[in-house]
């Protein structure tokens, strides 16, 4: 049975896994969530390519 998070009228069924990213692929921190007119919630995030190399440092 899925988790129910909140209390009174904001309550909220974790689903885990619901974000399905490309191999190597990341999220981030959330920057904002949206609600359809089906009060589906879609966090927006920035996902990107997980980082495998140092940067070069400025001189």
């Amino acid at each position: 049975m899925p988790a129910i998070l909140g209390t009174g009228e904001h309550r909220y069924r974790v689903v885990d896994n619901f974000v399905k990213l490309p191999e190597g692929w990341q999220l981030t921190d959330v920057a904002s969530v949206a609600v359809d007119s089906k009060d589906r919630i879609s966090p927006t995030a920035m996902a990107m390519p997980a980082c495998t190399s140092s940067r070069p440092t400025a001189s």
